[in-house]
């Protein structure tokens, strides 16, 4: 039996994922994350009348990821109800923008790094400790080109200057600032989205790396789904902002700096056949280009291979989570 666990699965990537497999046909058991009850049970409704599915192709697991405590006792839960059943595919799609005022999860972390980073931290440490990961399992955590830090009013807090200045040089120290909102003057919405996407690259290569060491066949695959204006995370844009990006979509796909949800969801996919020699690459479009063919974009920015950064990276969400590496 061959079963799938995607995160975000009520809308946007995490739907058309979803839909995607159930199509396809070759997975007999698709795992639905949502936040909600409702929101899962609508979005398994929506799915099985789409693709002409039996019900039982969809299963649903109630979570909310910006939620430690919410992730690690779903974790907790299915461990106990899964009987031997093992993922060969997790999608890590699930997340927040944060708006233009600091926001906090109930664990006191930065909403958008609590809903893209913590909580899958958890799912993917429990999925390695319970043994529920297939031999081989593509694990697949959502990126984005902007985590290059090239993208106008975009760029990357220097985690090393503010380290330095601020938290006697730890990495750490300073990461963690950052993901409570509490560095000193580092809260810009746009940068904050653009460095949280480069910490989900660090702390995905560092992992890979981790799991090479220990001799466990995961793969592990940071990947962007490319310039996809339609989805739910244009919600939580400033509505001027929001209001641009809904009315210059047609634009951006016919000037080729965006593409259909259909085609961000089936980069996560093509991860299933990739080999374990690609464990713990960025994989976004070329460099300069937010749609196309995906690229391994880990050689291209020096952050990008950098183990200390990787390091602090795991270190940190270890720290904020109490969910030990392996």
């Amino acid at each position: 039996m061959r079963y799938a666990l995607i995160t975000g699965a009520n809308s946007g990537l995490g739907f058309e994922t979803a839909l995607q497999l159930g199509r396809e046909g070759t997975f007999d058991r698709i795992v639905l994350a949502c936040r909600t009850l409702a929101k899962a049970d609508i979005a398994k409704a929506q799915l099985v009348t789409l693709c002409g599915c039996p019900p039982e192709r969809f299963d649903v697991m109630v979570v909310d990821v910006s939620s430690v405590e919410s992730t690690r006792a779903a974790m907790e839960k299915w461990a106990g109800d899964a009987s031997g059943l093992q993922f060969e595919l997790v999608v890590l799609n699930a997340g927040r923008v944060g708006g233009p005022l600091l926001e906090h999860s109930p664990d006191g972390l930065e909403i958008s790094y609590a809903a893209s980073l913590a909580g899958h931290y958890v799912m993917a440490m429990r999925l390695l400790k319970d043994d529920l990961l297939t031999e081989n399992a593509a694990l697949v955590i959502a990126g984005a080109e902007a985590a290059r830090g090239t993208l106008p009013g975009m760029t990357l807090y220097d985690i090393w200057a503010i380290s330095e200045a601020e938290y006697d040089g730890d990495l750490v120290r300073g990461m963690t600032a950052l993901a409570r909102g509490e560095a000193p003057n580092a809260y810009h919405a746009r940068s904050n989205l653009a460095t949280l996407k480069a910490f989900a690259q660090w702390w995905g290569a560092g992992l890979a790396r981790r799991l090479d060491e220990l001799e466990r066949p995961v793969r592990v695959f940071v990947v962007s789904p490319g310039g996809v204006p339609a989805t739910k995370g244009v919600d939580y844009l400033p509505f001027m902002m929001r209001t641009f990006v809904r009315l210059a979509t047609p634009l951006l796909v016919a000037a080729g700096q965006a593409h259909s949800i259909e085609k961000g969801a089936a980069r996560y996919l093509e991860m299933l056949d990739r080999p374990a020699s690609d464990s713990g690459k960025f994989f976004a479009s070329a460099d300069g280009k937010h749609v196309g063919p995906l690229v391994d974009n880990t050689p291209l920015y020096d952050h990008f291979h950098n183990a200390d950064l990787q390091d602090a990276a795991l270190a940190t969400l270890e720290s904020l989570t109490h969910e030990s590496m392996l």
